[in-house]
């Protein structure tokens, strides 16, 4: 991905974090309804959103995301290194 891959959600700024490999993640400002492979899920405000390397959404809660990944900076990733 080369630029933000969504601005639908009202306060709400996509960053790239990394884990074993970067994702693109945005902590929930609010509380949404999020279509996933295995069905609507909610996601609360404070849990982040991510993308999966298949570019599928997926939840996460905040405790458990800010465990497994750390921020990134996006200009310090080669073409090769963003799913």
């Amino acid at each position: 991905m080369s630029d933000n891959p969504n601005e639908e959600i009202d306060g709400a700024t996509w960053n790239v974090y990394e884990k074993s490999h970067p994702t693109w993640a945005v902590k929930l400002p609010v509380d949404v309804t999020i279509p996933t492979r295995e069905g609507v899920v909610e996601g609360e405000g404070g849990d982040y959103l991510c993308i999966d390397s298949d570019g599928g959404l997926y939840p996460c809660d905040s405790d458990t995301f800010e465990e497994m990944y750390e921020p990134t900076n996006w200009d310090d990733l080669d073409e090769e290194g963003l799913d």
